[in-house]
């Protein structure tokens, strides 16, 4: 009875044919691989063209108003200058021939006043009033 049982093979189970002559398998294995090729490369393509938004175009800018009325605060002030490709055109200038290094120094500047027109101003001022984000001082 079991053995019967055990020779009849009900007709809902599948069998898989294997995989067993090479040249099967090698086609078998050209496909997966052609399959994950052709998978990979339109993630790549996918990720390509996905705008990657960059830590620096992230930032909140000024409005060219705000700078000329300066209108900005400071920390804003210094991202919109940074950033200032974002409201002008602008271009790389290179370098000449003889390029010099500045001089450097340990020492930060630490009190920076000025007089100007018989007013006294200091760093802070110089920066808020002429609208830079920086300054580049040379001593001899």
């Amino acid at each position: 009875m079991f053995a019967e049982a055990a020779a009849a093979k009900p007709e809902s189970v599948t069998t898989r044919k294997s995989l067993a002559k090479p040249k099967e398998l090698m086609r078998w294995a050209a496909q997966v691989s052609a399959g994950l090729a052709l998978s990979i490369g339109m993630a790549t393509a996918i990720a390509r063209s996905t705008p990657q938004q960059s830590p620096k175009t992230a930032e909140k800018i000024g409005t060219v108003r705000q700078i000329y009325d300066g209108a900005l605060y400071p920390d804003v002030q210094v991202q919109t200058f940074r950033n200032i490709d974002r409201l002008f055109p602008t271009r790389t200038i290179r370098h000449g021939r003889h390029v010099y290094p500045l001089p450097t120094t340990e020492t930060p500047l630490k009190s920076v006043e000025f007089t100007s027109l018989g007013k006294k101003y200091d760093i802070y001022d110089y920066i808020s009033l002429n609208r830079v984000s920086g300054l580049l001082v040379r001593m001899e």
